[in-house]
């Protein structure tokens, strides 16, 4: 029985630390240090991962203080893949300043292609700094204050390392 309670107190414990975490990352200010107030204007913008995964992303900041996450999720097929990123685009919203949800919008749209001509994916990139776009079963996300932040983290390439949850093994283990 003690043993059971322990385990129950390990795991509450371990929930609450990285809820408590997770929770002081997302509303901590970028503190402005001296160096950060010293520093050029036109200095480029870098990005780092922070080491916290939270809902399958991974949270970054920027060398200015803004707070960024990438995703990376593979299904079981192109097919699948390009039906998830529709059905999501199709179901994004945000609340607007007078508590309305609000449609979001596709700003841009591009279809990729191999060497061959034929579809490898598309590319969407949407109002409130997101960028979506599928490579054969790969989903990848990124969710950024705004548009220029997000397509700033996507031409980094500062993602280019993170790897994949593997969506169809996840679901077959729990289907099991």
């Amino acid at each position: 029985m003690y043993r059971r309670l322990a385990q129950l107190l390990i795991v509450v414990l371990t929930f609450a630390v990285g809820f408590a975490l997770a929770t002081f990352r997302a509303h901590r200010k970028a503190a402005l240090t001296p160096q950060a107030l010293t520093k050029s204007v036109d200095a480029p913008i870098t990005f780092s991962s922070d080491g916290i995964v939270s809902a399958f992303k991974t949270y970054y900041s920027s060398s200015d203080g803004q707070h960024l996450r990438y995703g990376c999720d593979e299904l079981s097929s192109p097919a699948e893949a390009e039906r998830s990123v529709h059905e999501e685009i199709g179901m994004s919203y945000v609340t607007s300043s007078d508590g309305t949800l609000k449609k979001i919008g596709v700003i841009e749209r591009t279809v990729t292609f191999d060497s061959k001509g034929t579809k490898t994916g598309e590319r969407f990139v949407l109002d409130g700094g997101q960028i979506l776009w599928y490579e054969g079963p790969r989903i990848h996300r990124i969710l950024a204050p705004s548009e220029k932040y997000a397509r700033l983290f996507e031409d980094s390439r500062a993602w280019a390392d993170e790897g994949c949850w593997n969506v169809a093994a996840i679901r077959a283990a729990f289907l099991k």
